[in-house]
């Protein structure tokens, strides 16, 4: 059923004809019946015998242009059968949903009222001069006849179909006759017969139309990931909106897998538009189940497939949602819906739901539609760095290019790719960490060869997971814990969260800090939940989760359980062993404790990097790097010495130049002096509780 761009004029005179005569046969009946006098003094100011006369007389000789469409009437005391409504969009439309002609003729007259001029002085004549030309129901029933009253009465009922799809609307004081009450066409049914077109201002608020295009909108390596799902979708739309069929489709998976493209592929196949809405979106209207209705309407007069995204918030059971999961399931089409979500988005009884899970592109496949959207920067690196779908590749793609002409470059680099990704994914961190600035380089960092051997082959695994996992077949193979994992452990201040840190730099990404505080709970089952966020938001791979102090999480489980204590402490441990082992995503795990931290995680760790205490050697460079191209010094500063008398990590060092440069400044001497130096390292020393400043101090 096609609407967009057919003439509506046609149907508009057909309607106003059919409705016409079908008033005209209201009054013939209400004269045999002696319901209205012929007096034609008896309504002063409104229409008297003499117009109506001349009214009903046009209507048994109407326009030749029109003839298909009149209905014969009869004299006073004679019946004659109806005829079928000859207006194509329209009875086309209430075919769809299952009306009978008789409900096909009630909106005929609803909408002739509307319309036209003299359809009103007929349905005001009939109402004995009330009613300013409203239709209500005793006037269909005189236009329908006796034996059409009952069938009338459940064509207007709440569940039947032109209520159920708000096509006519019924008004009723609830003190009157039945026979009063009014009904009235929708008015979106009037916007709809003049431009078919269009989707309503009303639905545009909170849902978006997609006409279909000649050509696939997606590139054609981002197609051929998603091919099968597609067709799959496409096979189902076709046979389910053939029939009665009250079964929906859910896509499920992750955000950004590209749910909605596979649904706007697939209606493109079919030649159909597709009407999308969040459910959210519908929540945020003044009445979500009137916004739905508001949706289905739009989608029945557009001949448009709904697609519903957020689904997983339909698994509520609050009142509001309850009333928009009823609403959905009057549609007599079928629905596509997606999920992130374990549960099953839930429906009203009667409607039946089948699942499609939808998986992101393994990392080949990635790589591929990168170098198509994004053909200046490494897709390969692009690829290995950022876990995202089908639909986050394409978001993105058009993201950096913004960010690439906000700057007024002519290439997109991998910073702009980076930002994007950034801004599609970042928000969901943000209740559960915090985001650590990176100002540090490589040059600030002084650590054993071999240890700075191991931190560059962590960056090159994080740099090339697209050759290692796509193209030479890894990642079947492995089949879980396709992410990277690395335990840094080492006493305080050797280092740990600054190579974290500066890894997260040299690769784009950004550095998280998960906050213990809002992760950990006294309640059962809540440090287990914010966990689940915390890597459900990091799957992507566009940041570095960074878990300090790991053995507060990571603690060895017991095996003598002497309280519910210990056995929840083993619950926590237990799930986030299990989460590390499925995470796709970056974590590094630092901890001053090693020993205490369970041994389980050992087998689930990409890397275990030790950070040693440095040595006399690597302390005097620790003390040479420390200090600012910018600070100026007032004489030569012995390194060597300070490295031999003070048995510090760089988290001291640091502390203690910070400290000489503020007592520098204090003084208003020209610049740092050795003996700042040493009389800050004196001030540390006493703040740890010793009182000669010398030797060891790793507290």
């Amino acid at each position: 059923m096609r609407y967009q761009g057919e003439a509506a004029a046609p149907d508009v005179r057909t309607i106003v004809a059919h409705g016409r005569a079908l008033l005209g046969r209201a009054v013939r009946a209400a004269w045999k019946a002696r319901l209205l006098t012929q007096n034609p003094e008896a309504f002063p100011g409104m229409a008297g015998i003499a117009e109506v006369e001349q009214i009903l007389a046009s209507l048994e000789t109407p326009d030749p242009a029109l003839a298909a469409a009149a209905i014969a009437l009869p004299a006073v005391g004679e019946t004659a059968p109806r005829k079928r409504l000859e207006a194509p969009r329209l009875a086309q439309l209430l075919d769809s949903i299952g009306c009978t002609p008789v409900a096909a003729d009630v909106v005929a007259a609803a909408l002739a009222i509307e319309l036209d001029a003299t359809a009103r002085s007929l349905a005001t004549y009939v109402r004995g001069g009330t009613g300013a030309g409203a239709l209500n129901l005793g006037t269909l029933a005189l236009a329908l006849g006796d034996d059409a009253v009952a069938e009338l009465l459940m064509t207007l009922g709440d569940g039947a179909p032109l209520r159920r799809h708000r096509i006519v609307e019924l008004s009723d004081k609830g003190n009157e006759l039945v026979a009063n009450a009014t009904v009235r066409a929708a008015p979106r049914l009037l916007r709809w017969l003049v431009d078919p077109s269009e989707i309503d201002d009303e639905v545009a608020d909170f849902a978006s139309l997609y006409l279909p295009e000649p050509r696939p909108f997606l590139p054609e390596a981002a197609l051929a990931t998603v091919e099968e799902a597609v067709e799959e979708v496409r096979a189902f739309l076709e046979t389910q909106r053939s029939g009665r069929g009250r079964i929906d489709l859910v896509l499920r998976g992750p955000r950004g897998t590209g749910r909605g493209e596979i649904a706007k592929e697939a209606c493109r196949r079919l030649g159909l538009p597709l009407l999308t809405a969040h459910v959210g979106a519908l929540f945020g209207q003044s009445s979500a189940s009137d916004a739905a209705g508001a949706l289905l309407r739009e989608a029945l007069l557009l001949d448009a497939q709904v697609l519903l995204e957020g689904a997983e918030s339909l698994a509520g059971a609050d009142e509001a949602t309850s009333r928009l999961r009823i609403t959905l399931a009057s549609s007599s089409r079928p629905l596509l819906l997606t999920s992130n979500g374990v549960d099953q988005p839930r429906l009203a009884t009667g409607r039946h739901l089948v699942t499609r899970e939808v998986r992101i592109a393994a990392t080949h496949q990635r790589e591929e539609i990168w170098r198509q959207v994004v053909p200046d920067v490494n897709a390969g690196e692009i690829a290995s760095l950022y876990r995202v779908g089908v639909g986050a590749i394409l978001r993105c793609a058009e993201g950096a290019r913004l960010r690439t002409d906000v700057r007024q470059a002519e290439t997109v680099s991998h910073v702009d790719v980076a930002g994007a990704v950034r801004a599609e994914f970042e928000t969901d961190l943000g209740t559960v960490a915090t985001k650590v600035e990176v100002s540090q380089t490589w040059e600030d960092l002084v650590v054993p060869d071999d240890t700075g051997r191991t931190i560059a082959e962590l960056v090159d695994q994080l740099r090339h997971r697209s050759t290692v996992l796509g193209r030479w077949g890894f990642q079947r193979k492995l089949g879980k814990g396709l992410g990277t994992t690395a335990l840094f452990s080492g006493e305080p201040g050797t280092g740990k969260s600054m190579v974290a840190g500066l890894i997260a730099k040299e690769l784009g990404l950004e550095l998280y800090q998960i906050d213990l505080s809002r992760v950990l709970s006294k309640w059962i089952g809540e440090t287990e939940k914010n966990l689940s966020k915390v890597f459900d938001a990091a799957e992507t791979g566009h940041v570095v989760l960074l878990f300090d102090e790991a053995d507060a999480l990571l603690g060895k489980r017991t095996t003598d359980v002497k309280s519910a204590n210990d056995r929840y402490a083993n619950i926590e441990t237990n799930y986030i062993l299990q989460r590390l082992e499925a995470f796709h995503g970056v974590a590094i795990l630092t901890s001053n404790l090693e020993s205490s931290i369970d041994p389980a995680l050992s087998r689930r760790l990409s890397f275990e990097l030790r950070f040693p205490f440095p040595d006399e050697e690597q302390r005097a460079e620790i003390w040479r790097r420390m200090m600012p191209a910018e600070l100026p010094l007032a004489g030569d500063i012995d390194y060597p010495m300070l490295a031999t008398r003070f048995e510090l990590a760089g988290g001291h060092i640091r502390n203690i130049v910070l400290r000489a440069a503020y007592l520098a400044a204090g003084d208003g001497t020209d610049g740092l002096t050795q003996a700042h130096l040493l009389r800050a390292a004196e001030y540390e020393y006493r703040d740890h509780g010793m009182l000669i400043a010398r030797g060891r101090l790793s507290k």
